[in-house]
């Protein structure tokens, strides 16, 4: 496991409704690259079937040996779980994408890429189609983009998107300053990210 170069962080909670197909899907997409890497699935206390079916991935695949599962007792938030994971990790870039898979993880490739390339953290940028099922969507996203801009003073993207990469030696400290666990992880870290000088990119997805 040492020349591990890319791992991907799933972070679960409740996530039965699509999780099977789509931890098999990004499997799928992983083997295709060219480099080493490994799967690393946290549940964080889910409340239905979700371990049910992450264990069934395992059994699935229980001869690879790079997929790990960490499984919470109590909920410990959105943020803090994305942390143990970048934590348990081995590789050189980390990663994590929503498994609702709000991005699609065939721009994985890409993102690595933009690491390799020089990139400290770099922010999958959600682009939204203008139809009305996504309007709110839309709203939503540009309307905490303008409150962070407006409370930080400061044009931090896309912060809440739910796909992430970053150099695991440079966020490493940032993650020992983060102080939220929950959803406002995603902002706080991006923040500190910026605040320590690192390199951030966001790649439209």
């Amino acid at each position: 496991m040492s020349n591990i170069k890319l791992s991907m962080i799933v972070a679960c909670y409740n996530e039965d409704s699509h999780l099977s197909n789509n931890l098999s899907r990004l499997k799928q997409v992983l083997d295709k690259l060219v480099y080493e890497y490994e799967i690393i699935i946290l549940d964080d206390a889910s409340r239905n079937s979700t371990v049910e079916i992450i264990e069934s991935f395992l059994q699935a695949n229980q001869r690879a040996d790079n997929i790990k599962f960490i499984k919470h007792e109590k909920n410990k938030g959105r943020g803090g779980t994305v942390s143990e994971g970048i934590l348990a990790a081995s590789g050189e870039i980390a990663g994590f994408i929503d498994i609702d898979f709000s991005t699609s993880p065939w721009y994985i490739p890409a993102l690595v890429a933009e690491i390799e390339n020089g990139a400290d953290v770099v922010i999958g940028q959600r682009i939204y189609k203008l139809k009305l099922k996504v309007l709110h969507r839309w709203i939503l996203s540009q309307g905490y983009k303008l409150l962070v801009k407006l409370f930080l003073s400061r044009d931090l993207g896309d912060t809440e998107s739910g796909c992430k990469f970053f150099r695991r030696e440079k966020i490493i400290p940032i993650l020992a300053q983060v102080k939220d666990e929950k959803w406002f992880w995603d902002t706080e870290i991006i923040g500190r990210s910026y605040a320590a000088g690192l390199e951030i990119r966001q790649l439209p997805t």
